[in-house]
């Protein structure tokens, strides 16, 4: 059987360290490792879109809020979970590409209404599209079964930790991952 960077470490705190348990190592080691390289692959998937991690959130957010791609930066804020400066700052270099437009709401003359332009939508179709496509040749690896067992297992572990669907969840936007 092929071994993995996690067995090499594994190893060697067996040897340092006899009397712990290796078995976090095994299963959280492994998660971190392949998080951390399923990051350096989604920053260079954004490199080639020429948008960065937060830009992708925002243009992500605005693509799910249908039907016409349009929401405030006060939602925006609350579905990214960054601050309404942190939005200000990704709208402005958004709008400067050309990605979305800001207007002001016809029916609420104080409230911003922010939407995807054309190339906006093109953007994120085409990013969201490749993004799943190079997770999908890691996933399509896996049996059915595994598949399964894998999804049961990180739920399981992710509610452990206190990620949950519920709206209080700290960890609904975690720092490097892209959104979908």
């Amino acid at each position: 059987m092929t071994r993995d960077r996690i067995d090499q470490f594994e190893q060697a705190w067996v040897e340092a360290y006899p009397d712990l348990d290796p078995v976090p190592l095994r299963i959280l080691g492994r998660v971190t490792r392949l998080a951390g390289i399923l990051e350096e692959q989604g920053q260079a998937l954004r490199s080639e879109f020429g948008v960065h991690l937060g830009e992708i959130q925002v243009l992500a957010a605005l693509r799910r809020s249908l039907p016409d791609f349009t929401t405030s930066p006060k939602e925006l804020a609350e579905l990214t979970l960054v601050t309404s400066a942190a939005v200000t700052n990704r709208l402005n270099s958004l709008e400067t590409k050309g990605l979305v437009s800001r207007r002001i709401d016809e029916l609420s003359r104080r409230r911003i209404l922010v939407t995807l332009t054309p190339a906006g939508v093109d953007l994120i179709e085409g990013y969201i599209r490749a993004f799943v496509e190079r997770q999908s040749r890691i996933t399509d690896e896996l049996s059915a079964s595994q598949r399964d067992e894998y999804i049961s297992a990180m739920r399981h572990l992710l509610i452990l930790v206190g990620d949950t669907a519920d709206e209080e969840s700290p960890a609904l936007n975690v720092p490097g991952m892209d959104p979908l």
